[in-house]
C-alpha cells in the first residue's frame, strides 16, 4: 500500500474537495488502497488557504452581485444573490473537510520536536529548500518535509510526496520520494487497482483512446473552429490594427496521452491530453501603406495584407464513459469539458 503526502498546492489546485481527482484520492484512502499522512503544519496551511479563497471569492461575489443587481428582481434567481457570512461559510467548509479527512482515515502528524539549528543553518547556507531568494514561504516547506521525514523514519516506511511547488521537488531523502506529476501517479494507481477487478473495462478504454476516438477528435476540432472564428482574438497579433477578414485554413488534432481521473459505480472519467495544430489567415491593415489625411489629420491605411497564424495548443478534454455495475462493457463516451471549460486563447 502506498503511503502518500499531498502538499497544500495539490489540495488547492483540486479545489480541496470538489475535483474528480481529489474525490478519487479520498475514496482510495477510505477503502484502504492508499494511506494519506499530513503534517499538522500542512493541515493548518490548508485551512489558511481555504480562508483566503473564501475571502477572495466573497469580494468577487459582491462585485458580481452589484454589477448584476437587475437580476435580483427575478424571483427564480433571488437565492443565488443572497449575501453570506464569511466566517459561517468558512466554518461549514472546514467541518466538511474534517469529516472527509476522518472518513478517509487521513493521519495528521503532530508538530515534531525539531533541532531548529539545522533549519536555520540550511536557511543561511542556502541549502534546500532555501534557495537564493530565501523566501519566507520556504520555512513551512522545510518544516512540513522534515515532519513527514521524521514520521517515515519512526515508522520505517517510505512516503510518496506530491507537490506543485518547485521548492519541494529537489528535496533529497531516503524516506521520501517526491513526485511532481500527481495526475499521472493517480491514473496509474487507479489502473493498478481496477485491473484486479475490471481489466476488460480498462482495455476497452485504452482501445477507444488509441483506435476509435475519431468522433471525439472531430468534436474537439469543431469546438476549436468555433473558438478561432472570433475576430476579437486576433487584435494582439495584428498589433491592434483592424482585422478585415479571417479564414481558418487548417485544424489538426491528436491525442498525446490520457489519464483516468475517477471511477464510480456509474462512470469512468478520463482526461485526454490533446495536441491541436491550427492555421488561421487574417487580413489586416498594411502599415507600409499609410498616409495622413490633410484635412482630418487622421492616418488612413491604403492597403491590407495577409498574416498567417500557425500555432500549437495543448487541451485537456474530459470524457465520461458510462458503465453498468454488473457489466464489463464500456459505452461510447461523452465529452464533459474541453479546455477545463475555458475559452481558447489564441
Amino acid at each position: 500500500m502506498d503511503i502518500i503526502f499531498i502538499d497544500t498546492s495539490i489540495f488547492e489546485s483540486n479545489n480541496f474537495l470538489e475535483s474528480k481527482r481529489i474525490r478519487e484520492v479520498y475514496k482510495l484512502a477510505e477503502r484502504g488502497d492508499i494511506k494519506i499522512v499530513l503534517p499538522e503544519l500542512t493541515y493548518d496551511e490548508i485551512i489558511n488557504r481555504i480562508s483566503k479563497n473564501i475571502i477572495e471569492a466573497s469580494q468577487k461575489f459582491k462585485k458580481y452581485r452589484n454589477d448584476t443587481r437587475a437580476l435580483r428582481n427575478v424571483e427564480s434567481l433571488t437565492e443565488k444573490f443572497e449575501q453570506f457570512d464569511n466566517e459561517k461559510v468558512q466554518k461549514e467548509f472546514v467541518e466538511k473537510l474534517d469529516a472527509q479527512f476522518a472518513k478517509s482515515n487521513i493521519e495528521i502528524v503532530d508538530y515534531p520536536t525539531l533541532n531548529i539549528k539545522d533549519i536555520f543553518r540550511s536557511y543561511f547556507d542556502k541549502i534546500f529548500p532555501f534557495g537564493l531568494g530565501a523566501k519566507k514561504s520556504e520555512f513551512p516547506d522545510a518544516f512540513a518535509l522534515k515532519s513527514i521525514e521524521l514520521w517515515a523514519d519512526e515508522n520505517k516506511v517510505k512516503v510518496i510526496a506530491f507537490s506543485k511547488d518547485n521548492d519541494m521537488l529537489n528535496y533529497n531523502s531516503t524516506h521520501l520520494e517526491i513526485i511532481e506529476d500527481f495526475d499521472l501517479w493517480l491514473s496509474d494507481k487507479i489502473k493498478e487497482i481496477e485491473s484486479k477487478y475490471h481489466q476488460k473495462r480498462l482495455n476497452e478504454i485504452e482501445d477507444f483512446v488509441k483506435n476509435k476516438s475519431d468522433g471525439i477528435q472531430k468534436e474537439v476540432a469543431n469546438w476549436v473552429n468555433d473558438q478561432l472564428d472570433d475576430y476579437s482574438k486576433y487584435y494582439e497579433y495584428s498589433n491592434y490594427l483592424e482585422v478585415h477578414d479571417l479564414s481558418i485554413v487548417d485544424i489538426k488534432t491528436d491525442i498525446e496521452d490520457y489519464n483516468i481521473t475517477n471511477v464510480s459505480e456509474d462512470y469512468i472519467s478520463v482526461e485526454l491530453k490533446m495536441y491541436v495544430k491550427y492555421k488561421v489567415e487574417i487580413i489586416i491593415n498594411d502599415e507600409d501603406y499609410i498616409i495622413k489625411d490633410s484635412d482630418t489629420k487622421e492616418w488612413i491605411f491604403m492597403d491590407t495584407k495577409p498574416l498567417l497564424i500557425d500555432e500549437i495548443r495543448y487541451l485537456d478534454v474530459e470524457l465520461v464513459f458510462e458503465i453498468e455495475p454488473d457489466d464489463e462493457t464500456v459505452y461510447e463516451p461523452e465529452i464533459e469539458t474541453i479546455n477545463n471549460g475555458k475559452n481558447l486563447n489564441v
